[in-house]
């Protein structure tokens, strides 16, 4: 899923970065995420996701991820 060149549009389009998107993305899904780097700039960049995904848009990722059901988010 990382791999489609549609999530860094969505990326873009919320002005965020890929790890910020996927990380909106599980915790619209109701999923628990326990983001892991030992970067600290990535680690204070993870804790900022104050942006949310409209509904059209999550459809499309969800139909993405499910396409791409082999890949982790």
């Amino acid at each position: 899923m990382l791999k489609d060149p549609k999530i860094n549009e969505y990326a873009n389009k919320y002005n965020v970065s890929l790890a910020q998107l996927m990380l909106a993305f599980d915790l619209q899904l109701g999923c628990i995420v326990l983001p892991k780097s030992d970067n600290i700039a990535e680690m204070k960049e993870n804790l900022h996701i104050d942006f949310r995904i409209n509904d059209e848009d999550m459809e499309k990722l969800i139909k993405l991820k499910e396409r791409d059901q082999n890949v982790a988010v």
